[in-house]
């Protein structure tokens, strides 16, 4: 394990660096009182708009969201609307361009010393470090098949189609 100032956290040394990194983030804030969602311009950037050009609500952010996911983001909501969290949820959105992206939203309430006054949410885009580490595994997997087959024996093998009496098989004359 390796400490890694910028994370503020361990992390460990087998793992790149930039993927934790490249990891866009954003805040969100919903009021209670005034029924309203407050986005930080990393939120917006997300979902690939800039501060201005949308009023985040509820409804446009469930809009983006993949259709198999929305009931369950909804009733997340609403849920750490009326008990509060900490609670975390894995997401997956379309953004204007119709780009997927993978998030995590963890979220808690806001509080007004023990008065509950609104929701606040982190949210982490962590598409860029799924893909590096699913391109980091199978990396892995392909070096490790190639140094298998460094290890089995030289001489070539049949393929499992190559039947005996085939074409391809060899045949010794008498």
């Amino acid at each position: 394990m390796s400490f890694h100032p910028s994370l503020g956290e361990r992390a460990s040394s087998n793992l790149p660096h930039h993927a934790f990194l490249d990891c866009p983030t954003g805040l969100v804030e919903y009021s209670f009182a005034d029924n309203r969602f407050h986005w930080s311009d990393g939120l917006y950037r997300i979902y690939g708009y800039e501060r201005g050009d949308v009023v985040p609500s509820m409804e446009m952010a469930l809009a983006h969201i993949e259709p198999e996911d929305r009931e369950t983001v909804q009733a997340y909501w609403d849920h750490v609307s009326s008990h509060g969290g900490p609670s975390s949820i894995y997401i997956s959105i379309r953004d204007r361009k119709d780009r997927q992206h993978k998030l995590l939203l963890t979220a808690d309430y806001i509080l007004d010393g023990s008065t509950p006054v609104g929701v606040w949410g982190s949210v982490a885009d962590i598409t860029q470090s799924i893909h590096t580490d699913r391109h980091q595994l199978a990396t892995e997997a392909v070096a490790a098949s190639a140094r298998k087959i460094g290890t089995t024996s030289s001489k070539p093998r049949a393929s499992s189609w190559e039947k005996p009496g085939s074409a391809r098989t060899e045949h010794t004359s008498s």
